[in-house]
């Protein structure tokens, strides 16, 4: 009997020590999930003020004319250059009579055509934000997060965008310099969900 009783006591001990190691390994669980979202948070942010630096340090040199029609240059800094390109963008596509192009296979053509006059002029200046901008998405993408809370972090980046930084953003996403890197998270995030319809028609051929 006295054997029994202490093969009882010692299965209630073990069964109490089982079941401190269970909450002990759950309260570490949490407390690593806490610290390594407060890591993603921390670093997202981070790469979020070093989006704004380069907003703040963008500069074009842009080609005009005075009330003279004399050729000067102007010069534009941060979101300015932004406005700037993409209305250079535009400017070529009327040019090449996009408006009346009815093809979505054309508008395409054209879209990659009008988008190169202008990336070969500012690589540098439009190249650089780019790739930083496809830097955090792509730390939002590669995170351990659910697709909710990627969501939410690609959400509060594309609220910093204007609306000429997401035009600009689909002329890069279906370039050559785009659509292998940044379009896949351009569709997977449905950044450009408030755009045109007719953009939204080209967007989807890819």
């Amino acid at each position: 009997l006295a054997l029994l009783l202490s093969i009882h006591y010692q299965r209630i001990e073990l069964e109490k020590s089982t079941k401190q190691l269970e909450e002990s390994a759950i309260a570490l669980r949490n407390q690593n999930n806490l610290i390594q979202k407060q890591n993603i948070e921390a670093t997202f942010f981070q790469l979020l003020k070093l989006y704004n630096e380069i907003i703040e340090g963008l500069k074009i040199i842009a080609k005009g004319m005075d009330s003279n029609r004399k050729r000067i240059e102007i010069i534009k800094t941060n979101r300015e250059c932004i406005t700037y390109s993409f209305g250079l963008v535009r400017y070529h596509l009327q040019q090449k009579g996009y408006e009346n192009e009815t093809s979505d296979q054309k508008r395409l053509e054209l879209i990659n055509e009008a988008y190169e006059i202008v990336h070969a002029e500012y690589s540098n200046e439009i190249g650089h934000y780019f790739r930083n901008i496809y830097l955090i998405f792509k730390f939002i993408d590669d995170s351990d997060m659910k697709f909710k809370d990627k969501e939410n972090y690609a959400n509060i980046l594309r609220s910093q965008f204007s609306k000429d930084e997401l035009n600009l953003l689909l002329y890069n996403s279906l370039s050559k310099y785009g659509k292998e890197t940044i379009l896949p998270l351009v569709k997977r995030y449905d950044l450009l969900k408030y755009l045109e319809r007719e953009k939204a028609g080209v967007l989807s051929m890819h």
